[in-house]
Protein backbone atom coordinates (compact mmCIF):
# COMPACT_ATOMS: atom_id res chain seq x y z
CA UNK A 1 0.00 0.00 0.00
CA UNK A 2 0.95 3.55 -0.71
CA UNK A 3 0.88 4.72 3.00
CA UNK A 4 1.70 3.22 6.27
CA UNK A 5 -1.69 3.71 7.32
CA UNK A 6 -3.26 1.80 4.73
CA UNK A 7 -2.40 -1.50 5.50
CA UNK A 8 -3.81 -0.29 9.42
CA UNK A 9 -7.44 0.35 7.60
CA UNK A 10 -7.60 -2.68 5.18
CA UNK A 11 -6.89 -4.80 8.45
CA UNK A 12 -9.41 -3.61 10.42
CA UNK A 13 -12.12 -4.23 7.62
CA UNK A 14 -10.79 -7.46 6.33
CA UNK A 15 -11.49 -8.22 10.64
CA UNK A 16 -14.77 -6.39 10.87
CA UNK A 17 -16.04 -8.71 7.00
CA UNK A 18 -14.72 -11.86 8.31
CA UNK A 19 -16.81 -11.32 12.13
CA UNK A 20 -19.87 -11.34 9.65
CA UNK A 21 -18.54 -14.46 7.47
CA UNK A 22 -17.47 -12.44 4.60
CA UNK A 23 -14.34 -13.13 2.52
CA UNK A 24 -12.94 -15.79 4.58
CA UNK A 25 -11.45 -17.58 1.55
CA UNK A 26 -9.47 -14.90 0.94
CA UNK A 27 -5.37 -15.30 2.18
CA UNK A 28 -4.34 -12.05 2.88
CA UNK A 29 -1.01 -10.88 4.40
CA UNK A 30 -0.80 -6.73 4.45
CA UNK A 31 2.56 -5.50 4.37
CA UNK A 32 2.78 -3.39 7.67
CA UNK A 33 5.91 -0.78 7.61
CA UNK A 34 8.30 0.09 10.29
CA UNK A 35 8.20 3.93 11.77
CA UNK A 36 11.73 4.34 9.95
CA UNK A 37 11.09 3.04 6.42
CA UNK A 38 10.22 5.80 3.99
CA UNK A 39 7.18 5.37 2.20
CA UNK A 40 5.05 6.85 -0.28
CA UNK A 41 4.19 6.44 -3.73
CA UNK A 42 7.75 7.02 -5.52
CA UNK A 43 9.23 4.24 -3.05
CA UNK A 44 6.21 1.92 -3.80
CA UNK A 45 6.01 2.65 -7.48
CA UNK A 46 9.82 1.91 -7.37
CA UNK A 47 10.01 -1.28 -5.77
CA UNK A 48 7.28 -2.75 -7.41
CA UNK A 49 8.42 -2.33 -10.98
CA UNK A 50 11.95 -3.85 -9.72
CA UNK A 51 10.36 -6.78 -7.67
CA UNK A 52 9.99 -9.07 -10.96
CA UNK A 53 13.65 -9.33 -11.06
CA UNK A 54 13.90 -10.73 -7.53
CA UNK A 55 10.31 -12.87 -7.42
CA UNK A 56 11.18 -16.60 -7.27
CA UNK A 57 7.70 -17.83 -5.45
CA UNK A 58 4.52 -18.07 -6.89
CA UNK A 59 2.82 -15.90 -4.18
CA UNK A 60 0.25 -12.94 -5.78
CA UNK A 61 1.71 -9.35 -4.51
CA UNK A 62 -0.78 -6.68 -5.40
CA UNK A 63 1.06 -2.83 -4.85
CA UNK A 64 -2.01 -0.28 -3.97
CA UNK A 65 -2.30 3.30 -5.00
CA UNK A 66 -4.15 6.12 -3.70
CA UNK A 67 -6.73 7.31 -6.87
CA UNK A 68 -5.13 11.03 -6.71
CA UNK A 69 -1.87 10.85 -9.24
CA UNK A 70 -2.29 11.18 -13.05
CA UNK A 71 0.74 9.62 -13.60
CA UNK A 72 -0.59 5.98 -12.00
CA UNK A 73 -4.18 6.56 -13.12
CA UNK A 74 -2.92 7.11 -16.80
CA UNK A 75 -0.57 4.08 -16.54
CA UNK A 76 -3.93 1.80 -15.70
CA UNK A 77 -6.18 3.44 -18.53
CA UNK A 78 -8.91 2.86 -17.09
CA UNK A 79 -8.43 -0.52 -15.48
CA UNK A 80 -9.21 -1.38 -11.87
CA UNK A 81 -5.72 -3.32 -12.25
CA UNK A 82 -2.75 -4.27 -14.30
CA UNK A 83 0.10 -7.00 -14.25
CA UNK A 84 3.98 -5.38 -14.05
CA UNK A 85 6.61 -7.38 -15.30
CA UNK A 86 5.56 -10.98 -13.57
CA UNK A 87 1.97 -12.45 -13.93
CA UNK A 88 2.09 -12.51 -9.77
CA UNK A 89 2.96 -8.90 -9.34
CA UNK A 90 -0.20 -6.72 -9.51
CA UNK A 91 -1.01 -2.61 -9.83
CA UNK A 92 -3.99 -1.38 -8.30
CA UNK A 93 -5.54 1.61 -8.03
CA UNK A 94 -7.93 2.66 -5.12
CA UNK A 95 -11.77 2.00 -6.58
CA UNK A 96 -13.99 5.18 -5.91
CA UNK A 97 -16.11 4.29 -3.09
CA UNK A 98 -19.86 4.69 -3.75
CA UNK A 99 -20.82 7.39 -1.52
CA UNK A 100 -17.92 9.74 -2.80
CA UNK A 101 -18.65 12.00 -5.50
CA UNK A 102 -14.51 12.67 -6.63
CA UNK A 103 -12.21 10.32 -7.89
CA UNK A 104 -9.15 11.13 -6.30
CA UNK A 105 -9.26 8.89 -3.01
CA UNK A 106 -6.96 8.03 -0.19
CA UNK A 107 -8.11 5.26 2.42
CA UNK A 108 -9.43 7.68 4.82
CA UNK A 109 -12.23 8.40 2.32
CA UNK A 110 -13.86 5.22 2.36
CA UNK A 111 -15.40 6.02 5.45
CA UNK A 112 -18.12 8.08 5.96
CA UNK A 113 -17.67 11.77 6.63
CA UNK A 114 -19.03 11.56 9.87
CA UNK A 115 -17.15 8.92 10.88
CA UNK A 116 -13.54 10.95 9.72
CA UNK A 117 -14.74 13.86 11.73
CA UNK A 118 -15.31 11.80 15.15
CA UNK A 119 -13.13 12.91 18.16
CA UNK A 120 -10.64 10.77 20.26
CA UNK A 121 -10.71 10.61 24.31
CA UNK A 122 -8.66 13.76 23.44
CA UNK A 123 -11.18 15.83 21.61
CA UNK A 124 -9.00 15.56 18.47
CA UNK A 125 -9.97 14.88 15.42
CA UNK A 126 -9.47 14.91 11.17
CA UNK A 127 -10.53 18.18 9.48
CA UNK A 128 -11.42 19.19 5.91
CA UNK A 129 -9.52 21.69 4.06
CA UNK A 130 -13.40 22.80 3.26
CA UNK A 131 -14.11 23.79 7.00
CA UNK A 132 -11.28 26.93 6.69
CA UNK A 133 -11.23 29.96 5.31
CA UNK A 134 -8.77 30.03 2.77
CA UNK A 135 -7.23 33.47 3.04
CA UNK A 136 -7.41 33.85 7.07
CA UNK A 137 -7.39 29.95 8.17
CA UNK A 138 -9.87 30.24 10.58
CA UNK A 139 -12.25 27.57 10.96
CA UNK A 140 -16.06 28.24 9.90
CA UNK A 141 -17.87 27.09 13.24
CA UNK A 142 -15.23 26.63 15.23
CA UNK A 143 -12.74 28.76 17.39
CA UNK A 144 -9.64 26.98 15.80
CA UNK A 145 -7.52 27.66 12.87
CA UNK A 146 -5.21 26.16 10.60
CA UNK A 147 -1.13 27.65 10.94
CA UNK A 148 -1.03 25.88 7.36
CA UNK A 149 -2.92 28.25 4.70
CA UNK A 150 -1.59 26.29 1.50
CA UNK A 151 -3.14 22.83 2.53
CA UNK A 152 -7.04 24.85 2.19
CA UNK A 153 -6.12 25.86 -1.56
CA UNK A 154 -6.26 22.03 -1.86
CA UNK A 155 -9.84 20.33 -3.09
CA UNK A 156 -12.31 20.51 -0.06
CA UNK A 157 -12.19 16.97 0.43
CA UNK A 158 -8.59 17.08 1.53
CA UNK A 159 -7.76 15.71 4.71
CA UNK A 160 -6.15 17.81 7.23
CA UNK A 161 -4.67 16.00 10.16
CA UNK A 162 -1.81 18.30 11.79
CA UNK A 163 -1.05 22.19 12.56
CA UNK A 164 -4.74 23.08 13.64
CA UNK A 165 -4.55 25.46 17.28
CA UNK A 166 -7.30 26.23 19.71
CA UNK A 167 -7.47 29.85 21.10
CA UNK A 168 -5.05 28.30 23.41
CA UNK A 169 -2.52 27.10 20.84
CA UNK A 170 -3.17 23.79 21.55
CA UNK A 171 -3.35 21.25 18.88
CA UNK A 172 -6.95 19.40 17.98
CA UNK A 173 -5.81 17.74 15.12
CA UNK A 174 -5.77 14.29 15.21
CA UNK A 175 -2.70 12.55 12.67
CA UNK A 176 -3.53 10.16 10.35
CA UNK A 177 -1.59 7.46 11.73
CA UNK A 178 -3.92 7.96 15.56
CA UNK A 179 -7.03 7.86 13.66
CA UNK A 180 -6.04 4.19 12.09
CA UNK A 181 -4.74 2.97 15.16
CA UNK A 182 -8.39 4.14 16.64
CA UNK A 183 -10.13 2.34 14.47
CA UNK A 184 -7.50 -0.73 14.36
CA UNK A 185 -7.77 -1.37 18.18
CA UNK A 186 -11.33 -0.46 18.19
CA UNK A 187 -11.07 2.22 20.83
CA UNK A 188 -14.21 3.33 22.58
CA UNK A 189 -14.72 6.66 19.78
CA UNK A 190 -14.16 4.05 16.79
CA UNK A 191 -15.31 0.95 17.58
CA UNK A 192 -18.10 1.36 15.13
CA UNK A 193 -17.02 2.78 12.43
CA UNK A 194 -18.91 1.85 9.22
CA UNK A 195 -16.41 -0.13 6.69
CA UNK A 196 -19.04 -0.57 4.21
CA UNK A 197 -17.23 1.07 1.25
CA UNK A 198 -14.18 -1.14 1.72
CA UNK A 199 -16.05 -4.15 0.75
CA UNK A 200 -15.35 -2.96 -3.06
CA UNK A 201 -11.25 -2.74 -1.97
CA UNK A 202 -12.00 -6.73 -1.29
CA UNK A 203 -14.15 -8.06 -4.16
CA UNK A 204 -11.28 -6.47 -6.44
CA UNK A 205 -8.14 -8.30 -4.79
CA UNK A 206 -10.91 -11.41 -5.04
CA UNK A 207 -10.69 -11.12 -8.97
CA UNK A 208 -7.11 -11.48 -9.02
CA UNK A 209 -7.21 -15.20 -7.24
Amino acid sequence: CEGPTDPMHLKAALYHFRSKGMFNSLKVDFHMYRDDMPVGHGELYNYMVRKHLMKKDNVIEVYLFDNDLKQYVQKLDGKPFITVGHPKIYMALLPKPEHRDFFEVCIEHFYKDEDLCRRDANGRRLYFAREFDKDTGAHVTEDVRSVKLHPLKQPGYTIIDNRILDKDDRSVALSKKDFALAVMHRKKSHSDVDFSAFKAIFEMLQMMV
